[in-house]
């Protein structure tokens, strides 16, 4: 699968994600292939958490010019300062990187102290007999407890579950996608305290794991690693031909964790800002 085909297929594993969140005030829009969401009250200067961003333009239809006016309009109507553009890999990524400068976008080059964040998508296409063995060997050796669970032990760990996600800036998905169809939820727990999440979500034959969080003093006990185990044996039964995450190559334990589960880097996702006022 090449790096085109993977972000296609993303498409529509993002929409799906956006649907679990609350979005107050934030307007979700299918425009010209991409997928837009303007929320005038959303004006983090982080990336991630800036809601007012296009994702996967140019990655399932051919676009022109005026298809980049029409996804950005809403953002002028709105009048948000600050909106963004997520540039995945497509066939037209240097058309479309030109048409964003003449519109007065600039590479996102991240905010100081951080260097330059490099957006990576990862993807693991094993054999099944790989994961088969992944599920033999029962994932790397830890001192806390993977498992899923039921929505009412995840409500009564809500406050467990903010302390998990707190670098996120709460948890505004892991529960509210709790029991929805493609999801498949799993808790790192230290006795009968969860310290750990992760969150796979099963589209089009590829497994997306996402939300991936440790909550600080549980950080280097091998959580994370056997959450990527869990969901990728979850993936493989699910009947996924890959699997696929997402992170920042800053974050290096991230990244690791990854990687010694078998991802390799396929490509570099490019972020364009303008800012307005």
């Amino acid at each position: 699968m090449n790096p085109a085909d993977v972000a296609s297929k993303l498409r529509a594993v993002t929409e799906r994600m956006d649907e679990c969140q609350p979005g107050d005030g934030e307007t979700r829009l299918s425009i010209a292939g991409a997928w837009v969401t303007v929320n005038p009250s959303s004006d983090s200067p982080i990336v991630s958490r800036n809601r007012n961003r296009v994702q996967y333009f140019g990655c399932t239809q051919a676009v022109e010019p005026k298809d980049l006016d029409a996804v950005l309009e809403p953002f002028d109507r709105a009048r948000v300062p600050r909106c963004y553009v997520w540039l995945s890999p497509c066939p037209q990524a240097d058309a479309i990187e030109s048409w964003l400068v003449e519109r007065g976008f600039a590479p996102f080059t991240g905010i100081p102290p951080w260097p330059a964040p490099d957006y990576h998508t990862l993807v693991y296409a094993p054999p099944v007999g790989l994961l088969r063995a992944l599920d033999a060997a029962g994932g790397p050796e830890t001192s806390l407890v993977v498992r899923s669970f039921s929505r009412v032990e995840a409500e009564r760990h809500v406050d467990d579950l903010a302390e998990i996600y707190a670098a996120f800036g709460g948890d505004d998905i892991f529960l509210p996608s709790l029991g929805r169809e493609g999801f498949s939820h799993f808790l790192a727990f230290d006795g009968d305290r969860p310290v750990a999440g992760g969150l796979l979500v099963v589209q089009d034959g590829i497994g997306y794991l996402s939300y991936g969080a440790t909550a600080e003093p549980w950080r280097r006990r091998g959580g994370q690693s056997a959450l990527i185990a869990a969901r990728l044996k979850r993936a493989a039964e699910l009947g996924c031909d890959c699997a696929v995450s997402e992170t920042l190559s800053i974050l290096g334990s991230s990244l690791g964790n990854l990687k010694r589960q078998g991802f390799e880097v396929l490509y570099d996702k490019k972020i364009y800002i303008r800012t307005t006022g």
